[in-house]
C-alpha cells in the first residue's frame, strides 16, 4: 500500500449514518457552495451530516437555507445542522 492507501478508507458499512463532517466558521459562501453540492452528490456521504458551526446567527442562518436548498436541488441526501457558538 502506498502512504495514502489505507484499507477500508471511504467504505461505508449498510446502515452506518454516523459520518459527520463539521465547517468550523460555518464556512464561506464563495467556497461552502461548491463543497456542499460535491459532498450532496457523493453517494459514498450519503445521508453524511454536515454540521455548520458560526459565532455569527444571520451568517449561520443565511448559509444554513444556501446549502439545504443545495441539497434539494440536486435531490442530494446529506443533513445539514448548524449551531451557533457562543464565544468566551
Amino acid at each position: 500500500m502506498g502512504v495514502w492507501e489505507y484499507e477500508g478508507v471511504g467504505e461505508r458499512k449498510e446502515n452506518d449514518h454516523s459520518m459527520k463532517i463539521a465547517f468550523i466558521g460555518g464556512g464561506s459562501v464563495q467556497w461552502t457552495p461548491k463543497l456542499v453540492t460535491d459532498m450532496a452528490l457523493n453517494e459514498r456521504l450519503t445521508d453524511a451530516t454536515l454540521m455548520l458551526h458560526d459565532i455569527d446567527a444571520e451568517a449561520l442562518e443565511l448559509l444554513t437555507q444556501a446549502c439545504e436548498r443545495i441539497v434539494e436541488e440536486v435531490d442530494g441526501a446529506l443533513q445539514i445542522t448548524p449551531t451557533l457558538v457562543h464565544p468566551g
